[in-house]
Formats: C-alpha cells, structure tokens, sequence
C-alpha cells in the first residue's frame, strides 16, 4: 500500500472515530515509556503504527524505536511472534 493511502485511511479513521485514535495513542506511549511489548495486542498496535511510518523520512527515529520493540517482543515469544503462524508447523 502506498505511504499516501495509508495516511488517507488514517486521516479518515481520525476524522470519524477520534475517540480511538486517542486510545491507541495513549497505550502506544505507555508501551514506549515501559520499552517493551507485553502482549500480542500491543505487538498489533506497534506493527499498525509502524505500518502507517514506513516511508516518512521525518520518522525514522522513531520507527527505529518501534522496530526495536517489535523484534526484541518476537525474539523474547518466538512462538508468538506474527510471522510464526506462516512458517510450516
């Protein structure tokens, strides 16, 4: 998906459900302050956000920190991790 749809498909979720947004904000700086992904749902979020920083040169820092997260949760879980349900079992 283009950089330009994911911020279109992000600017209309905000735009009609603000009120989740602001949630998802609020856990994805308590998840950032902690250093550390506890949950698959956290791993979600963190992969949504990540998803949505890809491409944009002025987040780079920050998508670092996100990947950092995100591989250090896969590394800790490796049979939880996203990608562990596509390997042959």
């Amino acid at each position: 998906m283009a950089r330009t749809d994911k911020l279109t498909k992000l600017v209309a979720v905000v735009v009609q459900f603000p009120e989740l947004a602001d949630k998802d904000a609020e856990r994805l700086a308590v998840i950032r302050a902690r250093g550390s992904i506890r949950s698959e749902n956290e791993l979600y979020l963190v992969r949504h956000h990540v998803d949505l920083l890809e491409g944009a040169q002025e987040q780079t820092k920050e998508l670092l920190r996100l990947y950092e997260l995100v591989d250090r949760y896969e590394r800790e879980r490796p049979g939880r991790a996203l990608n562990a349900a596509a390997q042959p079992g």
